[in-house]
C-alpha cells in the first residue's frame, strides 16, 4: 500500500479527487492556496512580532525621554506592520511546481512534479500514470496533504509582547508623567483649536458675502485662525501655544 510521509494522511476512500479529468490538476491549485494561506499567516506574524518589539521598546524608551501619546503610536505600529506583513504574504503566491514539490515531500514521491512535466505530452502510458495518481489523489484531501501552520504560538507571542510592553507603559515615572500632562495640555488646545475652526468657517462664509476691500480683509483673517488652529492642534505646551 502507499504509505504517506510525516503528514500521516489517512485513507478516506472516494475523496474530492476522486477519478476525474482534471482532478490532479484540481489537487495541485488547492495544494497551492493552502501553501498561499501559510505564507500570508507567516509574513503576517513575523511583522506583528517585530512590530511588538518596537513597542516594547517604545514603552521602555517612555521611561527615559518624553513620549506622548505611545498608546496611539503602538496601535498605528501593529496595524501599519500588519497591512505591510499581510502585502508581502499576498506577495509571495506560489508558483504550481512549488506546489507540487511540496505535495511530493509529504508522501507523493516525485509524482506531482512528474505530472507536470509531461501533461503537455500526453500519450497512452502518461494517461496510466495520471489514472493511478487520481486514484493515490482520491483518498487524500488537500487539507490532510498539507496542514495549514497558522502560527498560533506567534500570536501569542504578539500578545504577551504587547500586554507586557502596556505594563511597562502603565509604571509611573517622571517621564511617563511629564508626557501625560503634555498630552493633557494639547487636549485642551485642540479645543481651543476646535473653537477658532468654528470661528474661521464663519469669517469665510462671510467674505464671500462682501465686496472689496472688506471681504479681501476678512478672507485674510479666516485664513490666519485657520493657520493659528493647525498649530494649535501640534502643540503641547502652553507657552508654545502663546507664541502662535
Amino acid at each position: 500500500p502507499w504509505v504517506l510521509g510525516p503528514s500521516g494522511c489517512p485513507y478516506v476512500g472516494g475523496g474530492e479527487f476522486s477519478m476525474g479529468e482534471g482532478a490532479v490538476d484540481s489537487a495541485i491549485r488547492k495544494l497551492r492556496k493552502r501553501i498561499w494561506l501559510e505564507k500570508i499567516v507567516e509574513s503576517l506574524v513575523v511583522s506583528l512580532l517585530i512590530a511588538a518589539a518596537g513597542v516594547l521598546l517604545l514603552s521602555v524608551l517612555g521611561h527615559f525621554t518624553v513620549i506622548v501619546h505611545p498608546f496611539g503610536k503602538a496601535v498605528f505600529l501593529l496595524a501599519a506592520s500588519g497591512i505591510a506583513g499581510t502585502a508581502v504574504g499576498l506577495a509571495r503566491r506560489p508558483g504550481l511546481k512549488q506546489a507540487a514539490l511540496e505535495g511530493d515531500r509529504r508522501g507523493l514521491q516525485d509524482r506531482l512534479v512528474t505530472y507536470l512535466e509531461y501533461r503537455v505530452r500526453p500519450g497512452a502510458v502518461f494517461a496510466a500514470f495520471r489514472r493511478e495518481l487520481e486514484e493515490v489523489l482520491a483518498d487524500r484531501s488537500p487539507a490532510c496533504l498539507y496542514p495549514v501552520n497558522f502560527h498560533r504560538r506567534g500570536f501569542l507571542a504578539v500578545v504577551l509582547i504587547a500586554a507586557v510592553a502596556a505594563c511597562v507603559l502603565l509604571v509611573p515615572s517622571s517621564r511617563v508623567e511629564e508626557a501625560r500632562w503634555k498630552e493633557a495640555v494639547n487636549n485642551e488646545l485642540r479645543q481651543e483649536a476646535a473653537n477658532l475652526a468654528v470661528l474661521q468657517s464663519s469669517l469665510a462664509e462671510e467674505s464671500g458675502k462682501r465686496g472689496e476691500p472688506e471681504g479681501a480683509f476678512l478672507a485674510e483673517r479666516a485664513a490666519l485662525l485657520d493657520n493659528l488652529a493647525r498649530q494649535l492642534n501640534r502643540s503641547y505646551s502652553y507657552q508654545e501655544a502663546a507664541l502662535q
